[in-house]
């Protein structure tokens, strides 16, 4: 499978502008026959907690709508994030969706995770599912950004999942543990760790390394085909998942049961 990860530096909460610039990556992708591209967190907006100003509405999600009609007409299938709004409308989700190429929207998460330190959790309502979803031979779980530091999310996920993506907007104060924690995911739930970051700047005075990257079951970096910085090419062996399990059967060994009573 052929995958492009855009390390998007988002123009903040202007949808618009940045819509322009996905376009741009979207069709790229497709000239270099990609299977599916993957956008940061909050793809047309940054990272922001303005939701007056980003949040939108479950029947005419215009954010949604846009990139199921991108992946149409470009024959590729997208991973992307936006901000609905609840269904009191007094706080929002924050979420991740993966359309196929036929524009039909696979799976769709909710941060399961609210970065509390920053107060995300009094805007943002917490998701209380998993998602998978099917596609191109594999199964893949969503999961978005602080998600990455809670282990027992993802455990779950690798029962049924072979990739597991993670879309952030990671903070450069924070990218050891980012390339840590996506390494470590790989390795003890034995899967394809995709994490893709945004790169630049926000007026909230954050930074954001070039962070983006892949993970094999066993821990390996894949190396990109191609890499210009923002824009990033790779190839999985969807089969390795399975050969990895099968030398090193590490699940067998789990004792869930037992970890109940410890957590």
């Amino acid at each position: 499978m052929k995958i492009a990860l855009v390390s998007m530096d988002q123009v903040w909460e202007d949808k618009e502008a940045n819509k322009v610039r996905c376009r741009q990556f979207i069709e790229r992708a497709s000239k270099d026959r990609a299977d599916l591209i993957v956008f940061p967190e909050m793809t047309l907006t940054g990272f922001s907690m303005d939701i007056a100003r980003t949040a939108e509405h479950a029947d005419s999600a215009h954010t949604l709508h846009w990139f199921r009609t991108q992946a149409v007409e470009h024959r590729i299938a997208i991973v992307m994030g936006y901000v609905q709004w609840s269904t009191d409308e007094q706080r929002a989700l924050n979420k991740c969706a993966l359309i196929s190429a036929e524009g039909t929207v696979l799976g769709m998460y909710v941060k399961t995770h609210p970065f509390s330190l920053s107060g995300e959790d009094r805007v943002f309502e917490k998701g209380n599912e998993l998602q998978t979803c099917d596609f191109g031979g594999a199964t893949f779980g969503l999961t978005i950004c602080y998600d990455l530091r809670f282990p027992e999310l993802y455990q779950g996920l690798s029962k049924s999942c072979n990739v597991i993506l993670n879309i952030a907007n990671w903070a450069s104060k924070r990218t050891l543990h980012w390339n840590v924690l996506l390494q470590a995911r790989a390795i003890e739930n034995q899967v394809f760790m995709i994490g893709v970051n945004r790169t630049g700047s926000a007026p909230d005075g954050q930074s954001y390394d070039h962070s983006s990257a892949i993970y094999s079951p066993f821990g390996n970096p894949v190396a990109p085909l191609e890499d210009d910085g923002e824009y990033g090419v790779y190839a999985i062996d969807l089969e390795e998942t399975a050969t990895v399990r099968s030398a090193y059967s590490v699940k067998l060994d789990r004792r869930v049961d037992w970890y109940k009573t410890i957590l």
